[in-house]
């Protein structure tokens, strides 16, 4: 794997927790973690620059790696420039948040961020989707269509009331489904003997 989905694994792997945590302290007492909106000063600064450069990070595999990932599929490279544009956004306003603190931000601004959020669970799952078929890319493949999966968890829990209703599902599907994308789209695979018969059976 390359220095940049190491990156990418290991920026994942904080936020990660930092999600489920916050998932299972507001399903066991009906409140959000310390690293909710609220919180103290140390856990909304931790929390804000682990997701900017996870954010970032997850950006850049998709960008670095999108001739690999694509194969040439038109589908393939337009959904994946979509969550590029979603992963960026999300990036810029974790980031800036974290460094001049939005408190009194415009409605507008704080809904396209949420839009972003959200939409990028759906578009992910697409992604995954479209990648299935595809040998070497089948595990962050399963991963990303799991997202969908994540996001349905969470509606479902939150119609029936429950307190573990929480994005956090969806998110860690995402966070290691886009990051593996970088070692299923690595050269070296790409040269594997599975890889090789599935370009010439395929022509891609």
């Amino acid at each position: 794997m390359t220095r940049l989905t190491w990156a990418a694994l290991a920026a994942a792997v904080p936020v990660a927790l930092i999600a489920l945590t916050d998932a299972v302290t507001h399903g066991l007492t009906g409140e959000f973690s310390v690293f909710a909106d609220g919180g103290p000063a140390w856990a909304f600064y931790v929390a804000g620059v682990t997701h900017g450069l996870l954010y970032a990070l997850l950006t850049a595999v998709l960008v670095v790696n999108g001739s690999r990932i694509d194969a040439g599929r038109g589908a393939v490279r337009w959904v994946r420039r979509v969550l590029i544009a979603l992963l960026a956004l999300l990036a810029v306003s974790f980031l800036l948040d974290t460094a001049i603190r939005f408190d009194d931000a415009p409605a507008w601004l704080l809904g396209l961020t949420t839009a972003g959020f959200v939409v990028g669970f759906p578009v992910s799952t697409v992604l995954g989707i479209l990648l299935l078929r595809r040998p070497e890319m089948r595990l962050p493949a399963v991963l990303l269509t799991a997202t969908g999966g994540g996001l349905a968890l969470t509606l479902l829990l939150g119609a029936v009331g429950s307190d573990f209703a929480h994005p956090g599902y969806a998110e860690v599907l995402q966070f290691f489904g886009v990051a593996l994308l970088g070692r299923a789209a690595s050269p070296a695979r790409e040269a594997s003997p599975s890889s090789a018969r599935y370009s010439f059976v395929t022509g891609e």
